[in-house]
């Protein structure tokens, strides 16, 4: 269910990204795509790892008996990340407003309101951890990633309607505010009619020594799974052309369909490994190993479907954008098929994240953004497009190798859709 969830959330980005391309210019196209890498490296700043937190303590406390401790990690994770993305947004204001940063075009304006999505962002970022925490993955999903592009596809329809295209990138960061609160308003309403009758009366409990060292673990972990995943567009908008950017942002957003497999299977995948950590520390790996290789498999036969989808009908699916963009075929398909490999290695990073060893995470991940950046200043200027894809393909090959061998080594656990026995 999860992973219909995640491809009907792609469908709705497709049809968000063709209406965007359909009524922007390809430079204001590019401003939105690099404004919004830069959104989701804020708030994966801001949200200090808090829905990782969120899904490793609410289940973990809940089926212990703990549900005062559950209410207070809950507590906790959204005060603080609330704060924390007021405070990066106040910054990035005054910045901008105060003449600190100077951008070209209408930048400025963007940025204004990127940091005023940054609070809402945050917040649905915390609430589908919560949700996933609570074993409700599929719905997190279809309210953050499928209802807010058809609520945004509506809205930038309106925008059309009244102001007629091409539409200014200021104008569509405006209509994702709006149907990030829309959905905001109606995750926050959910979360609380479905929360355990134990949680919501217990007494908060606190254990914030615990939960502040996971939570910088994870952070770690998860600014650089964030910068790895945009590290191509953030230098793209540095050293390529706004028309280049254009192409490859298309090419991104594709290729992305094969990530929401891993992260589908994952997202299943997680409580239900945070329940066995103890059998997984005493030695017992048999039921893990199942459950490990079956989300690894599961990610990689939905990987090779949509590499395949991919591949014969790319070139169809890109004329929906119009002329400009069918140039993002070749990106696009190495980036799947880049997609696929990782696959092959089954959830590594997640596995050693949430089993105590983001290091593991962490390095790996450092590894692929050291090569994807190396080889982007290096192809992109010779090669646009697909030199992006080439250097991105490679960096996402190389993490996911490193993942999977040092947990393989570490936890004796072989998260790779083979039968690779650890030594």
């Amino acid at each position: 269910m999860n992973v219909a969830a995640k491809f009907g959330g792609a469908g709705t980005s497709f049809v968000l990204y063709i209406v965007m391309a359909r009524t922007m210019t390809p430079e204001a196209f590019a401003d939105v795509a690099v404004v919004l890498a830069w959104l989701a490296i804020a708030s994966s700043v801001a949200c200090f790892s808090a829905p990782l937190v969120l899904v490793r303590y609410v289940p973990d406390n809940l089926i212990q008996g703990r549900a005062g401790l559950a209410r207070g990690v809950v507590q906790v994770a959204f005060g603080a990340t609330a704060a924390f993305a007021i405070g990066i947004g106040a910054i990035a204001a005054i910045a901008v407003l105060g003449g600190i940063i100077v951008l070209p075009r209408d930048l400025p304006r963007s940025v204004l309101i990127a940091a005023a999505l940054l609070l809402p962002s945050v917040l649905l970022l915390d609430l589908a951890g919560l949700l996933t925490g609570l074993k409700r993955a599929a719905i997190a999903e279809l309210l953050v990633n499928v209802l807010r592009p058809v609520l945004m596809v509506a809205g930038l329809a309106a925008l059309w309607y009244l102001e007629r295209p091409p539409l200014p990138a200021n104008s569509v960061l405006m209509v994702y505010l709006t149907a990030s609160v829309i959905m905001l308003v109606a995750c926050t309403t959910y979360a609380l009619s479905i929360l355990p009758r134990e949680l919501v009366q217990a007494r908060p409990e606190y254990s914030l020594r615990d939960w502040t060292r996971s939570a910088a673990a994870f952070m770690a972990v998860a600014v650089a799974a964030t910068v790895s995943e945009r590290i191509d567009i953030l230098l793209m908008g540095l050293i390529a052309s706004p028309a280049e950017v254009a192409v490859y942002a298309v090419a991104v957003r594709f290729a992305q369909t094969v990530v929401v497999a891993a992260s589908a299977a994952g997202a299943v995948m997680a409580p239900h490994l945070v329940e066995r950590l103890e059998d997984l520390l005493s030695g017992r790996r048999e039921e893990l190993q199942v459950l490990i290789r079956s989300t690894a498999r599961t990610a990689l036969y939905v990987s090779l479907i949509a590499l395949v989808g991919f591949a014969l009908g790319g070139p169809l699916f890109l004329k929906l954008f119009g002329a400009h963009y069918t140039k993002a075929y070749v990106p696009l398909v190495v980036l799947a098929l880049g997609q696929v490999v990782c696959a092959l290695m089954g959830p590594a990073a997640a596995v050693a994240t949430l089993s105590g060893q983001p290091s593991i995470a962490i390095t790996a991940l450092m590894a692929g953004i050291v090569v994807n950046a190396a080889l982007n200043l290096l192809l992109v200027p010779t090669l646009g497009a697909n030199g992006a894809g080439l250097a991105t393909a490679s960096g996402m090959i190389c993490a996911s190798v490193v993942a999977w061998a040092r947990t393989r080594q570490h936890f004796l656990l072989d998260t790779s859709v083979f039968r690779v026995k650890a030594r």
